[in-house]
Protein backbone atom coordinates (compact mmCIF):
# COMPACT_ATOMS: atom_id res chain seq x y z
CA UNK A 1 0.00 0.00 0.00
CA UNK A 2 1.76 3.45 -1.04
CA UNK A 3 0.71 6.97 0.70
CA UNK A 4 0.54 9.48 -2.24
CA UNK A 5 1.43 13.16 -0.92
CA UNK A 6 -0.86 15.71 -2.48
CA UNK A 7 -3.19 13.21 -3.90
CA UNK A 8 -1.14 12.64 -6.99
CA UNK A 9 -0.72 8.89 -8.35
CA UNK A 10 2.20 7.43 -9.31
CA UNK A 11 4.18 10.68 -7.59
CA UNK A 12 8.29 8.90 -6.85
CA UNK A 13 8.41 11.68 -4.43
CA UNK A 14 5.51 10.75 -1.91
CA UNK A 15 5.73 6.66 -2.14
CA UNK A 16 5.97 5.20 1.28
CA UNK A 17 5.88 1.57 2.45
CA UNK A 18 3.11 2.20 5.04
CA UNK A 19 0.48 4.19 5.07
CA UNK A 20 1.43 6.26 8.02
CA UNK A 21 5.32 6.85 7.34
CA UNK A 22 6.18 10.17 5.78
CA UNK A 23 8.23 10.61 2.98
CA UNK A 24 11.19 13.63 2.90
CA UNK A 25 8.89 15.43 0.60
CA UNK A 26 6.46 15.30 2.91
CA UNK A 27 8.60 16.12 5.77
CA UNK A 28 10.27 19.12 4.34
CA UNK A 29 6.11 20.36 3.60
CA UNK A 30 5.25 19.77 7.39
CA UNK A 31 8.68 21.26 8.54
CA UNK A 32 7.75 24.79 6.61
CA UNK A 33 4.45 24.78 7.66
CA UNK A 34 5.81 24.47 11.22
CA UNK A 35 7.32 27.73 10.61
CA UNK A 36 4.25 29.46 11.58
CA UNK A 37 1.71 28.56 14.30
CA UNK A 38 0.56 25.21 14.67
CA UNK A 39 -2.22 23.75 16.58
CA UNK A 40 -1.44 21.45 19.73
CA UNK A 41 -4.83 19.82 19.77
CA UNK A 42 -6.40 18.89 16.53
CA UNK A 43 -10.15 17.50 16.51
CA UNK A 44 -11.81 15.51 13.49
CA UNK A 45 -15.14 14.70 12.51
CA UNK A 46 -14.92 12.34 9.89
CA UNK A 47 -17.47 12.51 7.77
CA UNK A 48 -18.30 11.52 4.39
CA UNK A 49 -16.89 7.92 4.13
CA UNK A 50 -20.42 6.88 3.24
CA UNK A 51 -20.58 9.08 0.01
CA UNK A 52 -17.68 8.46 -0.86
CA UNK A 53 -18.21 4.91 -1.21
CA UNK A 54 -21.64 5.71 -2.99
CA UNK A 55 -19.84 7.79 -5.68
CA UNK A 56 -17.64 5.49 -6.45
CA UNK A 57 -19.60 2.34 -6.50
CA UNK A 58 -17.71 1.09 -3.64
CA UNK A 59 -19.86 -1.24 -0.36
CA UNK A 60 -20.31 1.23 2.50
CA UNK A 61 -17.84 -0.95 4.65
CA UNK A 62 -15.11 -0.34 2.16
CA UNK A 63 -15.61 3.66 2.47
CA UNK A 64 -15.10 3.41 5.95
CA UNK A 65 -11.87 1.49 5.97
CA UNK A 66 -10.38 4.06 3.35
CA UNK A 67 -11.70 6.36 5.66
CA UNK A 68 -9.47 4.59 8.62
CA UNK A 69 -6.56 4.60 6.41
CA UNK A 70 -6.35 8.59 6.22
CA UNK A 71 -7.02 8.45 9.62
CA UNK A 72 -3.85 6.75 9.68
CA UNK A 73 -1.67 8.99 7.46
CA UNK A 74 -3.31 11.92 8.84
CA UNK A 75 -1.98 10.95 12.03
CA UNK A 76 1.57 10.76 10.51
CA UNK A 77 1.10 14.54 9.13
CA UNK A 78 0.05 15.67 12.53
CA UNK A 79 3.27 13.95 14.48
CA UNK A 80 5.27 16.12 11.54
CA UNK A 81 3.62 19.25 12.62
CA UNK A 82 4.17 18.62 16.28
CA UNK A 83 0.78 18.10 16.95
CA UNK A 84 0.16 16.72 20.52
CA UNK A 85 -3.29 15.33 20.84
CA UNK A 86 -5.78 14.32 18.19
CA UNK A 87 -9.66 13.82 18.87
CA UNK A 88 -11.48 12.14 16.19
CA UNK A 89 -15.32 11.25 16.04
CA UNK A 90 -15.39 7.87 15.70
CA UNK A 91 -18.90 6.69 16.06
CA UNK A 92 -21.82 8.81 17.48
CA UNK A 93 -24.43 7.50 20.03
CA UNK A 94 -26.93 8.20 16.75
CA UNK A 95 -25.39 5.88 14.46
CA UNK A 96 -26.60 2.92 16.50
CA UNK A 97 -29.85 3.95 14.22
CA UNK A 98 -28.33 2.96 11.24
CA UNK A 99 -28.99 -0.04 9.63
CA UNK A 100 -28.14 -3.83 11.73
CA UNK A 101 -25.26 -4.96 9.19
CA UNK A 102 -23.75 -1.42 8.94
CA UNK A 103 -23.80 -0.92 12.79
CA UNK A 104 -22.34 -4.29 12.95
CA UNK A 105 -19.35 -3.68 10.04
CA UNK A 106 -18.44 -0.95 11.68
CA UNK A 107 -17.95 -2.98 15.17
CA UNK A 108 -15.56 -5.04 13.50
CA UNK A 109 -13.83 -2.59 11.92
CA UNK A 110 -13.30 -0.79 14.73
CA UNK A 111 -12.20 -4.62 16.69
CA UNK A 112 -9.90 -4.86 13.85
CA UNK A 113 -7.83 -1.75 13.95
CA UNK A 114 -8.33 -1.98 18.08
CA UNK A 115 -6.07 -5.15 17.80
CA UNK A 116 -3.54 -3.68 14.92
CA UNK A 117 -2.78 -0.67 17.16
CA UNK A 118 -1.08 -3.20 19.77
CA UNK A 119 1.25 -4.59 16.83
CA UNK A 120 4.48 -3.01 17.28
CA UNK A 121 4.71 -2.22 13.57
CA UNK A 122 1.54 0.18 13.68
CA UNK A 123 1.92 4.36 13.90
CA UNK A 124 0.44 4.10 17.47
CA UNK A 125 3.37 2.11 18.69
CA UNK A 126 6.42 3.78 16.67
CA UNK A 127 5.10 7.04 17.15
CA UNK A 128 4.82 6.20 21.05
CA UNK A 129 0.87 7.81 20.73
CA UNK A 130 -1.29 7.11 24.03
CA UNK A 131 -4.99 6.23 23.35
CA UNK A 132 -7.82 7.12 25.08
CA UNK A 133 -11.67 5.76 24.69
CA UNK A 134 -14.34 8.40 25.70
CA UNK A 135 -18.58 7.73 25.38
CA UNK A 136 -20.87 5.22 26.50
CA UNK A 137 -19.15 2.24 26.47
CA UNK A 138 -21.43 0.47 28.07
CA UNK A 139 -23.52 0.00 24.83
CA UNK A 140 -20.50 -1.58 22.95
CA UNK A 141 -20.27 -5.57 23.08
CA UNK A 142 -17.86 -7.02 25.57
CA UNK A 143 -15.25 -8.17 22.56
CA UNK A 144 -15.17 -4.31 21.66
CA UNK A 145 -14.83 -3.49 24.81
CA UNK A 146 -12.04 -5.98 25.54
CA UNK A 147 -9.94 -4.80 22.86
CA UNK A 148 -10.33 -1.12 23.89
CA UNK A 149 -9.22 -1.56 27.20
CA UNK A 150 -6.29 -3.64 25.66
CA UNK A 151 -5.09 -1.19 23.43
CA UNK A 152 -5.54 1.50 25.79
CA UNK A 153 -3.34 0.04 28.43
CA UNK A 154 -0.50 -1.18 25.77
CA UNK A 155 -0.14 2.45 25.37
CA UNK A 156 -0.69 3.76 28.82
CA UNK A 157 3.42 4.43 28.91
CA UNK A 158 3.69 6.28 25.45
CA UNK A 159 4.42 9.81 26.12
CA UNK A 160 4.68 11.52 22.71
CA UNK A 161 1.06 12.48 22.10
CA UNK A 162 -2.29 11.70 22.81
CA UNK A 163 -5.35 9.94 20.66
CA UNK A 164 -8.90 10.11 22.01
CA UNK A 165 -11.22 7.74 19.87
CA UNK A 166 -14.38 9.05 20.93
CA UNK A 167 -16.47 5.92 20.26
CA UNK A 168 -20.70 5.93 21.01
CA UNK A 169 -20.29 9.51 21.59
CA UNK A 170 -22.20 12.60 22.27
CA UNK A 171 -21.06 16.06 23.88
CA UNK A 172 -24.74 16.30 25.64
CA UNK A 173 -23.88 12.64 26.91
CA UNK A 174 -20.53 13.75 28.01
CA UNK A 175 -22.00 16.71 29.74
CA UNK A 176 -24.72 14.91 31.47
CA UNK A 177 -22.45 12.17 32.62
CA UNK A 178 -20.41 15.03 33.94
CA UNK A 179 -23.33 16.26 36.03
CA UNK A 180 -24.43 13.19 37.63
CA UNK A 181 -20.63 12.04 38.72
CA UNK A 182 -20.43 16.06 40.28
CA UNK A 183 -23.74 15.47 42.23
CA UNK A 184 -22.91 11.92 43.33
CA UNK A 185 -19.58 13.55 44.87
CA UNK A 186 -21.42 16.43 46.05
CA UNK A 187 -23.45 13.89 48.16
CA UNK A 188 -20.55 11.76 49.17
CA UNK A 189 -18.48 13.98 50.28
CA UNK A 190 -20.60 17.04 51.71
CA UNK A 191 -19.64 19.63 49.08
CA UNK A 192 -21.76 22.37 48.67
CA UNK A 193 -22.76 22.21 44.93
CA UNK A 194 -21.87 26.88 45.27
CA UNK A 195 -18.05 25.52 45.27
CA UNK A 196 -18.80 23.72 41.98
CA UNK A 197 -17.83 25.68 39.15
CA UNK A 198 -17.72 25.28 35.14
CA UNK A 199 -13.75 24.18 35.63
CA UNK A 200 -15.16 21.44 38.29
CA UNK A 201 -17.02 20.68 35.12
CA UNK A 202 -15.07 20.36 32.85
CA UNK A 203 -12.45 18.29 34.57
CA UNK A 204 -15.22 15.59 35.05
CA UNK A 205 -15.68 15.40 31.74
CA UNK A 206 -14.47 12.16 30.24
CA UNK A 207 -12.19 13.81 27.46
CA UNK A 208 -10.49 15.65 29.91
CA UNK A 209 -6.75 14.41 30.61
CA UNK A 210 -4.18 16.32 31.90
CA UNK A 211 -1.85 15.61 29.01
CA UNK A 212 -4.22 16.96 26.50
CA UNK A 213 -4.62 20.67 25.50
CA UNK A 214 -7.41 22.57 24.34
CA UNK A 215 -8.84 22.15 21.20
CA UNK A 216 -7.13 24.67 18.82
CA UNK A 217 -8.38 23.10 15.76
CA UNK A 218 -11.65 21.61 14.51
CA UNK A 219 -11.73 20.07 11.41
CA UNK A 220 -15.07 18.51 9.40
CA UNK A 221 -14.79 17.41 5.85
CA UNK A 222 -17.73 16.59 3.82
CA UNK A 223 -19.20 20.13 3.74
CA UNK A 224 -21.26 19.76 6.32
CA UNK A 225 -21.76 23.26 8.44
CA UNK A 226 -22.57 21.66 12.51
CA UNK A 227 -20.63 20.11 14.82
CA UNK A 228 -23.08 17.10 15.19
CA UNK A 229 -22.92 17.02 19.32
CA UNK A 230 -19.34 16.85 19.23
CA UNK A 231 -17.08 18.54 21.69
CA UNK A 232 -19.55 21.65 22.09
CA UNK A 233 -18.06 22.81 25.31
CA UNK A 234 -14.64 22.13 24.20
CA UNK A 235 -14.79 24.07 21.07
CA UNK A 236 -16.22 27.24 22.24
CA UNK A 237 -12.45 28.73 21.99
CA UNK A 238 -11.22 26.83 18.91
CA UNK A 239 -10.37 27.68 15.07
CA UNK A 240 -13.46 25.49 13.56
CA UNK A 241 -13.15 25.00 9.39
CA UNK A 242 -16.16 23.02 7.32
CA UNK A 243 -14.16 21.97 4.15
CA UNK A 244 -16.18 20.87 1.25
CA UNK A 245 -13.31 17.46 1.00
CA UNK A 246 -14.74 13.70 1.96
CA UNK A 247 -12.76 12.57 4.64
CA UNK A 248 -11.33 9.50 2.49
CA UNK A 249 -10.15 12.20 -0.06
CA UNK A 250 -8.54 14.32 2.58
CA UNK A 251 -4.69 14.46 1.25
CA UNK A 252 -1.72 16.52 2.64
CA UNK A 253 -1.80 19.47 0.31
CA UNK A 254 -5.51 19.84 1.44
CA UNK A 255 -4.74 19.61 4.99
CA UNK A 256 -2.01 21.64 4.45
CA UNK A 257 -4.24 24.01 3.45
CA UNK A 258 -6.14 23.79 6.26
CA UNK A 259 -3.07 24.29 8.73
CA UNK A 260 -2.45 27.80 6.73
CA UNK A 261 -6.09 29.07 7.12
CA UNK A 262 -5.94 28.25 10.87
CA UNK A 263 -2.41 30.33 10.91
CA UNK A 264 -4.21 32.95 9.21
CA UNK A 265 -7.10 33.06 11.73
CA UNK A 266 -4.53 33.82 14.73
CA UNK A 267 -4.44 37.56 14.19
CA UNK A 268 -7.82 38.08 14.40
CA UNK A 269 -8.54 34.95 17.17
CA UNK A 270 -5.29 36.55 19.70
CA UNK A 271 -7.22 40.50 19.02
CA UNK A 272 -9.99 38.86 20.23
CA UNK A 273 -8.34 37.08 23.36
CA UNK A 274 -6.77 40.44 24.03
CA UNK A 275 -9.56 42.32 24.18
CA UNK A 276 -11.71 39.82 26.22
CA UNK A 277 -8.43 39.54 28.58
CA UNK A 278 -8.13 43.60 28.41
CA UNK A 279 -11.80 43.90 29.43
CA UNK A 280 -11.83 41.24 32.46
CA UNK A 281 -8.23 42.61 33.79
CA UNK A 282 -6.52 39.84 32.66
CA UNK A 283 -3.13 39.53 30.77
CA UNK A 284 -2.82 35.43 30.77
CA UNK A 285 -5.10 33.20 28.71
CA UNK A 286 -7.28 31.80 31.16
CA UNK A 287 -8.10 28.25 29.12
CA UNK A 288 -8.36 29.91 25.70
CA UNK A 289 -7.00 28.09 22.67
CA UNK A 290 -2.92 27.69 22.48
CA UNK A 291 -2.96 28.80 19.65
CA UNK A 292 -0.15 26.58 17.96
CA UNK A 293 2.44 26.95 20.82
CA UNK A 294 2.64 25.95 25.00
CA UNK A 295 -0.06 27.34 27.07
CA UNK A 296 -0.69 31.36 26.59
CA UNK A 297 -1.48 31.07 30.20
CA UNK A 298 2.59 31.20 30.72
CA UNK A 299 3.05 33.88 27.95
CA UNK A 300 2.76 37.31 27.95
CA UNK A 301 0.27 39.28 25.98
CA UNK A 302 1.52 40.06 22.34
CA UNK A 303 0.64 42.75 20.16
CA UNK A 304 -0.89 42.49 17.14
CA UNK A 305 2.09 43.92 15.24
CA UNK A 306 3.82 40.60 17.06
CA UNK A 307 1.04 37.97 15.78
CA UNK A 308 0.87 39.10 12.78
CA UNK A 309 4.44 38.32 11.75
CA UNK A 310 4.34 35.56 13.85
CA UNK A 311 0.94 33.90 11.95
CA UNK A 312 2.61 34.73 8.29
CA UNK A 313 6.02 33.71 8.82
CA UNK A 314 4.59 30.31 7.02
CA UNK A 315 4.28 32.67 4.07
CA UNK A 316 6.80 34.76 4.07
CA UNK A 317 9.12 31.60 3.93
CA UNK A 318 7.29 29.33 1.09
CA UNK A 319 6.73 32.28 -0.66
CA UNK A 320 9.96 32.62 -2.48
CA UNK A 321 10.96 29.16 -2.87
CA UNK A 322 7.52 27.99 -3.96
CA UNK A 323 6.85 30.70 -6.49
CA UNK A 324 10.43 29.98 -7.98
CA UNK A 325 10.22 26.56 -8.32
CA UNK A 326 6.48 27.00 -10.01
CA UNK A 327 7.83 29.42 -12.36
CA UNK A 328 10.56 28.33 -13.16
CA UNK A 329 9.30 24.97 -14.16
CA UNK A 330 6.86 26.32 -16.08
CA UNK A 331 8.89 28.19 -18.03
CA UNK A 332 11.06 25.43 -18.84
CA UNK A 333 8.22 23.32 -19.56
CA UNK A 334 7.32 25.94 -22.35
CA UNK A 335 10.64 25.73 -23.86
CA UNK A 336 12.52 29.09 -22.07
CA UNK A 337 16.09 28.92 -22.08
CA UNK A 338 17.17 29.17 -18.30
CA UNK A 339 18.64 32.24 -18.49
CA UNK A 340 14.62 33.37 -19.62
CA UNK A 341 13.59 31.18 -16.49
CA UNK A 342 15.34 33.14 -13.91
CA UNK A 343 13.80 37.06 -14.71
CA UNK A 344 10.57 35.40 -14.90
CA UNK A 345 10.90 32.72 -11.37
CA UNK A 346 11.80 36.38 -9.70
CA UNK A 347 8.73 38.18 -10.85
CA UNK A 348 7.12 35.45 -9.53
CA UNK A 349 8.79 35.48 -6.09
CA UNK A 350 8.18 39.09 -5.61
CA UNK A 351 4.33 38.75 -6.45
CA UNK A 352 3.95 35.71 -4.46
CA UNK A 353 5.19 37.69 -1.61
CA UNK A 354 3.11 40.44 -1.98
CA UNK A 355 0.14 38.40 -1.85
CA UNK A 356 1.24 36.63 1.25
CA UNK A 357 2.13 40.36 2.97
CA UNK A 358 -1.70 41.65 1.81
CA UNK A 359 -3.53 37.94 2.99
CA UNK A 360 -3.92 38.75 6.89
CA UNK A 361 -5.22 42.30 5.72
CA UNK A 362 -7.51 40.92 2.75
CA UNK A 363 -9.00 38.37 5.22
CA UNK A 364 -9.74 40.75 7.55
CA UNK A 365 -11.52 43.05 5.03
CA UNK A 366 -13.84 40.42 4.90
CA UNK A 367 -14.68 39.26 8.01
CA UNK A 368 -17.92 39.61 9.28
CA UNK A 369 -17.90 40.92 12.67
CA UNK A 370 -20.58 39.91 15.35
CA UNK A 371 -20.34 40.61 19.01
CA UNK A 372 -22.72 39.42 21.75
CA UNK A 373 -23.37 40.50 25.60
CA UNK A 374 -25.34 38.16 27.40
CA UNK A 375 -28.40 39.36 29.18
CA UNK A 376 -27.90 40.56 32.87
CA UNK A 377 -24.44 39.75 32.58
CA UNK A 378 -21.19 42.26 32.03
CA UNK A 379 -18.47 39.52 32.34
CA UNK A 380 -19.78 37.17 29.49
CA UNK A 381 -19.32 38.20 26.30
CA UNK A 382 -18.75 36.46 23.10
CA UNK A 383 -16.81 37.25 19.79
CA UNK A 384 -17.42 35.51 16.52
CA UNK A 385 -15.64 35.95 12.71
CA UNK A 386 -16.93 33.90 9.84
CA UNK A 387 -14.60 34.12 6.63
CA UNK A 388 -16.35 32.16 3.73
CA UNK A 389 -14.02 30.72 0.69
CA UNK A 390 -14.74 28.52 -2.02
CA UNK A 391 -12.77 25.67 -0.33
CA UNK A 392 -14.88 25.89 3.41
CA UNK A 393 -15.73 27.98 6.04
CA UNK A 394 -13.92 29.04 8.81
CA UNK A 395 -15.18 30.08 12.58
CA UNK A 396 -13.50 31.73 15.00
CA UNK A 397 -14.85 32.08 18.40
CA UNK A 398 -13.96 33.19 21.99
CA UNK A 399 -15.64 33.13 24.79
CA UNK A 400 -15.28 35.29 28.42
CA UNK A 401 -16.69 33.20 30.94
CA UNK A 402 -14.76 32.51 33.62
CA UNK A 403 -13.75 28.98 31.78
CA UNK A 404 -10.47 27.45 32.69
CA UNK A 405 -9.39 25.16 29.41
CA UNK A 406 -6.87 23.09 31.54
CA UNK A 407 -8.08 19.61 31.30
CA UNK A 408 -7.43 17.70 34.64
CA UNK A 409 -8.98 14.10 35.14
Amino acid sequence: VFSISFGVKGSQLAMATELWQTTWFQKAVCAVARAGPTPLHIAFIMDGNRRFARDNGLALEKGHRLGYDTLERAMGWCDELGVKAITVYAFSIENFKRSTAEVEALMNLCSEKLQAMCSQDHIIQKRRVRVRVAGDLGRLSSRVRADMERVVQSTAHHTNSVLTICFAYTSRFEMAAAMRQLAVECERTNILPDVVTATTLERAMCTSDSQVPPVDLLIRTSGEKRLSDFLLWQASRCVTIFTQVRWPELSLFRFIVLIIKFQLAQPELRRMLAGARAASGECGNEGGPSSGAASQAARPCQTDGQAWWYSNLLLFIGAGVGAATVTAATAFVLGCEVRSALPIACGGTLAWTGVALLSPFIATGHGVWHRQTAAGSNSKQAFRVHEMSATGRVELSAHQAGLNGCSVH
